[in-house]
């Protein structure tokens, strides 16, 4: 089904089996396909056809199955951090988003101090302790994520973890949280653009000064960055052959133009740097690596953090110089967002 604009056809799925579908995610075509997982054993779809006689749309294929389960070790389903902090956070309300609260593997990056970025969260699965791909939290019950990161991962078995800056140091692992929902962006991995996903966490979230989101760029789609410096966190590998990281750690890194990134990958007929792509260049080997892909890619704008990109994985190579890092472009797909997770963002300047 092809049908971008909703003009003519429309699919509707409701993930917990409304037959008003009050909560229904609304799909209109991308050449490719959807992908939905949900933990209720019940749905609604439905399909609306408003096509006139003389314009031709293809059909769609719908398959409905039950994905086997998954044996995992037994862990609880939140858990806590050990130790409490002193630092008093201010009211987190709608629009208080992308503030920093600071204390006192990106390669080469430094340790990001404790609560620095309270929007940032390790996507794991139950049991373990390292994440395998990281998130930003956008509101109290919705994650942002690439859709690589959870195209091949049974919704069961993952967990979101927040309010945390380390992982298996002391016992500290942060706030486990189970995802109800899955929604990958139709994406094949072939071309570049629409690496995409959002989780439904299975229960909201409290703001605090370790928990709070990250602003989306309503007021900026248009803003030109070039030049400007981004900043990526995340928990991958130190190194090419490393292990991941164990602290959260950032890096800031120069925003590049498309004209420029294209040059930088030419002879790649595999790799075409449309709109939907932003591009940094790394210094001094500095860049994300394994690990990271979902994470954000942040700028800051009268004191707020803003989600530019999300972290792509496998497309270039880890500390590579001369081929500059590649993220999904957000503001591409902000009333995607809107439209799928049913929640109202602040729209910070």
């Amino acid at each position: 089904m092809y049908d971008r604009d909703c003009r003519y056809a429309k699919f509707l799925y409701s993930p917990s089996g409304d037959t008003n579908y009050a909560d229904a995610v609304t799909y209109c075509g991308y050449r490719q396909s959807l992908i939905f997982t949900t933990a209720t054993n019940r749905v609604a779809l439905k399909f609306i056809n408003t096509v006139p006689e003389d314009v031709n749309l293809p059909g769609y294929y719908c398959y409905v199955g039950t994905p086997p389960p998954t044996l995992v070790r037994t862990t609880a389903t939140i858990r806590t951090p050990t130790t409490a902090t002193s630092t008093q956070a201010p009211s987190v309300s709608n629009c208080d988003c992308g503030f920093e609260y600071p204390a006192p593997r990106v390669v080469g990056g430094g340790a990001a101090s404790t609560a620095e970025y309270p929007w940032m969260v390790g996507i794991a699965n139950r049991g373990i302790d390292d994440p395998f791909c990281g998130g930003s939290l956008i509101s109290n019950q919705w994650v942002l994520t690439a859709a690589h990161c959870m195209k091949d991962e049974a919704m069961e078995n993952v967990e979101v973890v927040l309010g945390t800056n380390t992982f298996g140091l002391n016992g500290k692992s942060g706030r486990r949280v189970n995802v109800s929902l899955v929604i990958i962006h139709p994406y094949s991995g072939i071309n570049l653009g629409y690496d995409i996903a959002l989780l439904k966490l299975a229960a909201r979230v409290t703001y605090s000064n370790r928990i709070s989101p990250v602003c989306l760029p309503f007021n900026l789609q248009h803003s030109d960055y070039e030049g400007t410096y981004g900043t990526v966190t995340g928990w991958g590998r130190a190194s090419v052959q490393g292990e991941s990281s164990k602290v959260l750690k950032e890096v800031n890194l120069r925003i590049i133009n498309n004209k420029e990134c294209t040059f930088y990958y030419r002879g790649k007929e595999y790799l075409a740097i449309t709109d939907n792509i932003v591009c940094t260049l790394r210094t001094d080997g500095q860049s994300g690596c394994d690990g990271d892909s979902g994470g954000p890619l942040t700028v800051q704008s009268k004191g707020r953090h803003f989600q530019l990109g999300i972290v792509m994985g496998g497309l270039q190579p880890c500390t590579d110089p001369l081929h500059p890092g590649l993220y999904e472009k957000v503001a591409n797909h902000l009333q995607w967002i809107e439209y799928n997770t049913r929640e109202t963002f602040c729209r910070a300047n």
